[in-house]
């Protein structure tokens, strides 16, 4: 999310996994690549139409090699995690988190109304493409499967990808950066002036933890919080019924 605010304060309207969230198209379009529907050149020019012209994050950057060559002088800015391997591991385990509190299937015992929802189908369908193409792995193991695995074996796959993309990418395209190094690089790589604001520091696993907790406070009260108001609703209904006025008595 840093990255992303300070590519749009230089100016890129920036393509992020939040925009599948904003407008359920793009997630449907992700869904039609997972299930062989579309190209992914179909989902590029889908994007591009809309504007976009920087892209970022999951699952645009399982297409980076594809954007390449679809874009050839396009640049590839290679985010790299401040606390290298280990700090990503621990990030993505804090978003896979949120990601099974939003996705995971309705049931008695865990009544998540959200997985029902058709564009949240669709975005769990377009997670299931991360670390296919880079990282080599089964559709969905990545997102849903990361945690049957040993302990290290995320940031095993955080390199595998680190390498595809230096092995791909010409070096005179590609900037390894990580946001605490501030403006400088990013902006002489990207040929613009820098900002005279400071670089964006936004805290995503803090962000994620907190909203995971209050989806979670949501999925499990809105059943007896329903039930709660249509009792209310039904008092409050008897309660105003006009009471029939009683016969007087003749004398």
């Amino acid at each position: 999310m840093s990255m992303q605010e300070a590519l749009r304060t230089l100016g890129y309207k920036t393509y992020h996994m939040e925009a599948l969230m904003r407008d359920g198209s793009h997630a449907k379009k992700w869904r039609e690549l997972s299930e062989g529907k579309v190209s992914v050149n179909e989902v590029f020019e889908k994007i591009a139409k809309d504007g976009y012209n920087a892209t970022m994050d999951n699952p645009m950057c399982e297409y980076f090699a594809e954007q390449s060559k679809m874009f050839p002088d396009a640049k590839v800015i290679l985010t790299l995690h401040p606390k290298e391997a280990a700090g990503w591991e621990k990030s993505f385990s804090t978003l896979m988190e949120f990601v099974r509190v939003q996705s995971s299937p309705f049931s008695l015992f865990y009544p998540n109304f959200l997985s029902l929802i058709p564009s949240i189908q669709d975005l769990n369908a377009a997670r299931c493409l991360m670390g296919q193409k880079t990282m080599w792995l089964e559709p969905c193991e990545l997102t849903y499967g990361y945690d049957q695995h040993r302990e290290g074996w995320l940031a095993t796959q955080y390199e595998k990808h680190n390498a595809m993309v230096r092995t791909l990418v010409p070096e005179e395209k590609l900037l390894e950066f990580t946001v605490t190094e501030g403006w400088e690089p990013l902006c002489s790589f990207l040929e613009l002036p820098v900002p005279d604001v400071p670089f964006p520091k936004v805290n995503d696993s803090a962000f994620i933890a907190r909203l995971g907790l209050i989806l979670k406070v949501v999925i499990y009260s809105w059943i007896p919080v329903t039930v709660l108001l249509l009792m209310c609703l039904r008092r409050c209904c008897r309660s105003s019924k006009p009471k029939p006025q009683s016969r007087e008595k003749a004398d």
